[in-house]
């Protein structure tokens, strides 16, 4: 596929992108791997493997990557991963499972400075727990 055609043999191919974080050994191999010290190389690769797989899963972030012109494919270093604008998480859904699998929570922020809260959907707790 073109949108992973610059990606490393490193990155999970495309075609396996699809059942990410599908089942709970998935997920548990994905805590596993980023909990823990990471080489350069390391981090690298799962940061841009994530990213693949959100920009493929989630409408707006896909605009915006082709916005900046940030696809997977055209970006070297996770450092080309562009950061998402706080107003997107105001104005847009960022989920990445779609309406058949709802989110399993969604934070929200305080909305103190333009009234408007951002959102956070998260499918399961468990990866962002690991992380914070």
């Amino acid at each position: 596929m073109e949108l992973y055609s610059n990606m490393d043999s490193n990155v999970l191919p495309a075609a396996n992108l699809t059942a990410m974080f599908s089942t709970p050994q998935e997920r548990a191999a994905w805590r596993t791997r980023i909990h823990k010290p990471l080489s350069e190389a390391e981090f690298d690769a799962a940061a841009r493997e994530l990213y693949a797989w959100q920009v493929e899963h989630c409408e707006p972030l896909r605009r915006l990557a082709k916005a900046r012109g940030r696809l997977p494919g055209a970006i070297d270093s996770w450092r080309d991963i562009p950061a998402v604008p706080q107003r997107l998480f105001k104005e847009a859904m960022l989920y990445c499972h779609g309406e058949d699998e709802p989110p399993a929570a969604v934070y929200h922020t305080s909305g103190t400075t333009t009234g408007v809260p951002g959102r956070q959907h998260l499918r399961q707790v468990d990866i962002y727990n690991a992380t914070v």
